[in-house]
């Protein structure tokens, strides 16, 4: 390595005290790049006060923003935003209620073009019947978290998720309530906005029933929507994905599943979508993340499902932009080490797992969002004993640092499969366990069609060999395992 003087030498004559100057300016400069993916856990609030941390986003300047509500010092939810740099350590924090109001809670916030950021949740406000109440509640920020304008709709209302348009306004989904043969029902609602917060237009969505709501939406390439969430259908409730054009008429709906509640969508490269959320009559528990994806018409083309013998709950998703795939938040009572933990579950592009980790201790923890950030880890936030969590994650999941400041995830922490061939029909190869315990293998065509199952049993942790018949035609496989809550995917190609 070349030395300071003949760094600097090679570009300008300083003197010493200019030489120090730079040296301490290169230092604060190389330091950044040097910490290389960012690992950490935080937590903020006061225990046992219900601090909830519902949404995050990475700003452009690779800091956070968080939002969701507090109970400090009151006996009310009151609309929280944190402002967090790149280590997780607290810029700012502001809590709004207006005058008069009786709760505010948020459960979207983004950053907007102008670096300022907008939210949306729920306001209520003091009325002789309490189901009457709240509102769709939507507040924009500046860049230091002073308020800029807020705004209120409908009745016995909220909502759950907001976009800038790319039009400079927005587009909120949530639920709100109609009077239909003197009951009041709840619907599907979608609002569009200007950059001032005025609604340009409005949508009341689906049958009248006991479970309507939207959950998500995104701006489509053509200036439309989609949005996802549930819908009454014949007194059953079943997730719902709905497109709309850029002023929001109904383009077509489409029905996924009843025992299935749905939390987020995306727009995927080729016009089509992914939705995920939780399921009760799919998988291997009472409840498990659930992951579809669909054509952009919506028609399904696979679904994938994660999960234990407990119940598992998807609250959070987000598109992987680097490689396609995907990662899921939510809770587990199947893995880990308390009452329930909160668990985030990576897949590829077709939804197979490469892996899964649990975060928490012995009490209650939860994650609610996570999005993957621009050095290619993550960041989730969730709840812990009531107190905001946040967590930062390299890119497999890890959140814990050694004395050096290196992940501590070990060289083979992960299931893995290794030199799959194909040998006269018998498809050869070997899977590592990390700790024993059952184990399984799950053969899927490309289509993301399951062609067989074997289970293998109770081994030991280490290396194991397989053989499995495979059966023709010709084409791609996928062959998973699957073993103590983890994952992994080998493709192999039958002549």
């Amino acid at each position: 390595m070349a030395s300071n003087d003949a760094w600097f030498g090679g570009w300008l004559p300083v003197r010493a005290s200019q030489r120090l100057w730079l040296v301490a300016v290169l230092a604060l400069l190389v330091v950044p790049l040097a910490l290389g993916v960012q690992r950490w856990e935080r937590t903020f609030g006061v225990p046992y006060q219900d601090d909830w941390a519902i949404s995050v986003q990475q700003t452009s300047d690779d800091g956070y923003i968080v939002a969701g509500s507090n109970k400090r010092d009151t006996t009310q939810d009151r609309l929280w935003l944190l402002r967090l740099d790149t280590m997780g350590n607290l810029l700012w924090e502001r809590r709004y209620c207006p005058t008069g109001c009786d709760f505010t809670r948020a459960y979207s916030v983004v950053q907007t073009r102008d670096e300022g950021f907008v939210a949306a949740g729920s306001i209520g406000a003091p009325d002789t019947n309490p189901y009457h109440n709240d509102f769709t509640y939507v507040i924009r920020f500046d860049s230091l978290g002073d308020s800029l304008w807020a705004k209120r709709f409908g009745r016995w209302s909220h909502a759950h998720d907001i976009e800038q348009t790319r039009d400079g306004g927005y587009v909120v989904a949530g639920r709100t309530s109609l009077y239909s043969g003197g009951v009041e029902w709840p619907f599907l609602y979608v609002i569009r906005l200007d950059s001032l917060g005025d609604s340009l237009w409005s949508r009341t969505l689906g049958d009248s029933g006991y479970c309507a709501e939207a959950t998500a939406v995104k701006e489509t390439p053509d200036g439309g929507f989609i949005v996802a969430g549930d819908t009454d259908i014949g007194g059953d409730c079943r997730a719902w994905l709905v497109r709309l054009d850029s002023a929001g008429n109904l383009k077509w709906t489409r029905t996924i599943s009843t025992g299935v509640h749905l939390v987020e969508v995306t727009v995927n490269s080729d016009g089509g979508f992914t939705a995920a959320g939780s399921t009760s009559l799919y998988g291997a528990g009472l409840s498990d993340y659930y992951l579809v994806r669909t054509d952009s018409l919506g028609r399904s083309l696979w679904f994938r499902t994660y999960g234990g013998a407990n119940t598992d709950g998807c609250m959070g998703m987000a598109r992987c932009p680097n490689d396609g795939g995907y990662v899921l938040a939510g809770q587990t009572w199947s893995f880990g080490a308390g009452c329930d933990d909160a668990w985030v579950v990576r897949t590829d592009s077709l939804g197979f797992e490469r892996w899964m980790q649990t975060y928490g201790g012995s009490d209650w923890d939860d994650a609610w969002a996570v999005e993957q950030t621009s050095d290619e880890g993550f960041i989730v936030v969730g709840t812990t004993v009531d107190d905001a969590y946040v967590i930062k994650t390299d890119g497999n999941g890890s959140a814990a640092i050694d004395d050096n400041g290196e992940s501590q995830q070990p060289e083979e922490s992960l299931p893995l499969i290794r030199a799959p061939g194909l040998v006269e029909g018998q498809l050869t190869c070997q899977y590592f366990q990390l700790v024993g315990g059952r184990a399984r293998i799950e053969l899927f065509d490309a289509s993301g069609r399951r062609l067989s199952r074997v289970e293998l049993g109770c081994h030991n942790a280490g290396w194991h060999d397989l053989q499995i018949p495979v059966a023709p035609p010709a084409g791609a496989r996928f062959l998973r395992l699957l073993t103590n809550g983890q994952s992994a995917t080998a493709k192999f190609i039958v002549p």
